[in-house]
């Protein structure tokens, strides 16, 4: 156990800051998203925000013009996969049929999760 007067007790702490660091950025995970299916007028972009913004996600979600719903999500690797699963799931009135996922560079400027209009 190190005292406040142990000389290595800064050490170890900046270490440990650094493992920190490391690991948060190795984890960091940003995927793009499209969602095939009966997915536009079921409530699908509400649920995708409901369930990004309760996990602590960043990004954004929005309708496409060939009926698909595009997702651009961002967050720690386990927590961006259970995203993944309950958009494979969707809302009662959705149907998906298949995810199509690209893995993305972390920006790490991004905050909160929007419905892009």
């Amino acid at each position: 156990m190190y005292s406040f007067s142990s000389p290595c007790l800064p050490c170890e702490i900046r270490r440990e800051a650094w493992l920190m660091i490391a690991m948060v950025i190795t984890m960091e995970k940003r995927v793009l998203v499209t969602v095939y299916g009966l997915v536009q007028g079921v409530g699908f972009r509400m649920f995708v925000e409901r369930s990004a913004s309760r996990l602590g996600l960043s990004g954004w979600v929005r309708n496409m013009p060939d009926g698909t719903v595009q997702i651009d999500a961002q967050g720690p690797d386990g927590l961006v996969d259970e995203l993944l699963n309950d958009t494979k799931i969707g809302p009662p009135a959705s149907k998906v049929s298949s995810l199509d996922v690209i893995e993305k560079q972390p920006d790490h400027t991004r905050t909160g999760f929007n419905v892009l209009i």
